[in-house]
Order: structure tokens, then C-alpha cells, then sequence
């Protein structure tokens, strides 16, 4: 598809991209691999090994890795939604973590799913995040 000459022009004078950051300095902004779950055994491990922790809208299963990080793992059926809603909820789960990921112990797997008929805005699942993460801090504490 050839571009218009509208088109040129604007890409022309469009502002250019800022450079990327350096990665010497500490930054909380990211998502790295090492806090993410991929692994369909470590999922399975999460759900058949870890403890449950349920809130307005989320179901938050909870397992030991032993590592230094907390990680995230994502998980949304379809009964939730179609594809956008499905992908929203996503983006808010993992945003939620991203930003408050310390206020959970180090070394815990963390499988987050949504409950069927919630909705994913960012301030209910902020709260819920935050209400189980004071529950698995105690949990953690107790054991």
C-alpha cells in the first residue's frame, strides 16, 4: 500500500522517538522475563500445590519458588469476555503487579485469574491485589 503524500509528510515531521534508556541504572518500570511465569509445569505446580487467596475480583493461587523475586503468572478464560476484555484484564493484572510487586514477600509465584463477572478496572483489582497481598504477607509471617 503506497502512502499518500499527506501521509509522507507527517511521518517526516513527527517527533523523533526518545533513546532508550540505559540499563545501569535501577528502574521499577519494567516487566523482565525473570518475574514472569511461562511454564506450563510451574502453572500446574501454582494451581494443584499453591495456597488460594480470593478477593471481589480476583482468585490470587500462591506457591514458593525460591527465588529472590515474586513472580507473576496470568490466567483468563474465555468465559470471562471476548478478546479485548480478556486482554484488558491482562494489562491491568499486570500493571497492578508491576507497580506494587514489592508489597508481596520475595520468592512466591503468584498465578492471578479474574473472577467471572468482575470488571477490569484498575482500582477494584488495585484492591483486591492489595488486600491479598496483606493476606499472603501474614501467611508468609505465620509459616
Amino acid at each position: 500500500m503506497k502512502k499518500s503524500n499527506k501521509q509522507l509528510s507527517r511521518s517526516r515531521n513527527s517527533i523523533p522517538a526518545l533513546p532508550a534508556q540505559e540499563s545501569s541504572g535501577k528502574s521499577n518500570a519494567g516487566f523482565p522475563r525473570r518475574l514472569r511465569i511461562r511454564s506450563s509445569v510451574d502453572f500446574r505446580a501454582g494451581y494443584e500445590l499453591g495456597r488460594v487467596f480470593v478477593s471481589s475480583s480476583l482468585v490470587m493461587h500462591v506457591r514458593y519458588n525460591g527465588s529472590a523475586d515474586a513472580r507473576l503468572g496470568i490466567s483468563v478464560s474465555r468465559r470471562v469476555g471476548n478478546s479485548p476484555t480478556r486482554n484488558r484484564w491482562k494489562r491491568t493484572i499486570r500493571e497492578v503487579f508491576r507497580q506494587h510487586r514489592m508489597q508481596l514477600p520475595p520468592g512466591i509465584d503468584v498465578i492471578v485469574r479474574p473472577r467471572r463477572h468482575a470488571e477490569p478496572l484498575y482500582n477494584a483489582v488495585l484492591e483486591s491485589f492489595l488486600k491479598s497481598a496483606k493476606q499472603i504477607k501474614r501467611a508468609a509471617q505465620g509459616a
